[in-house]
């Protein structure tokens, strides 16, 4: 792939990638006769690199700057064509045929978690964040009860094996400023659901075990808008 193409893919994946970095997004799922569930995504600016299948080196320096650095870099629009390394092998040009899907990672209507551990060819992973089509798959590692980037895949016949996965329903994350909701995105059938069974939003605050929640079910109680509301203990 041609560097200047790369560099283009890459800018506009970081601005996704942007909405989900340093904090935590929580993946609401429905498990079929279980009820909902939820994954937390802990995505680093130091992951973004190894997503996009490239090494960076400075110009004028010899060793690549690490994940952080590229990150910073990208952010400060100081990253230059001529210092991207691609891989000989292909793969940073599969992996950036799927970068630009980024967005829909903040998106319900195009997801769905798998929650069990995967073996894929000569690697494994412990959940994963999948299109609902056969276009990526996000592969996640657990690591202190969260999850973090390991792979974003592409989709090719290799990977027809990918367990199916479930329908994705809500996404929200917290301002850690300011410790409040923020849904990304919701089905219409959880906002339904939830206008009569509040789902319990948890945040680092209240709930040190973040995966595979089941909601609260008070029934009878009704709250008018949890866009964009300050949590309460």
């Amino acid at each position: 792939m041609e560097k200047q193409r790369a560099k283009d893919i890459i800018l506009d994946a970081f601005q996704a990638y942007k909405k989900i970095s340093d904090k935590k997004t929580h993946y609401v799922y429905l498990r079929t006769n279980e009820g909902y569930r939820e994954i937390v995504l802990n995505a680093l600016g130091s992951n973004f690199m190894h997503l996009c299948g490239v090494k960076y080196i400075k110009p004028g320096e010899s060793r690549p700057v690490s994940g952080n650095q590229f990150f910073h870099l990208l952010d400060i629009n100081n990253v230059s064509s001529k210092g991207l390394k691609i891989r000989d092998d292909g793969t940073t040009g599969q992996k950036l045929q799927v970068i630009k899907h980024l967005d829909k990672l903040t998106s319900c209507a195009s997801l769905r978690v798998i929650d069990q551990t995967t073996a894929l060819l000569n690697f494994s992973f412990q959940a994963g964040i999948r299109s609902r089509k056969h276009i990526f798959c996000l592969a996640l590692i657990n690591t202190n009860g969260y999850y973090a980037p390991y792979s974003f895949l592409n989709y090719t016949k290799a990977f027809k094996q990918l367990p199916a996965g479930y329908p994705v329903e809500c996404i929200y994350q917290f301002n850690p400023s300011n410790n409040r909701l923020n849904i990304l995105s919701q089905t219409e059938l959880f906002a339904k659901w939830e206008a009569i069974n509040p789902y319990n939003y948890r945040n680092e605050r209240n709930d040190a075990s973040p995966t595979y929640l089941l909601p609260e079910r008070r029934k009878g109680y009704n709250h008018k808008n949890n866009r964009d509301r300050d949590f309460e203990r």
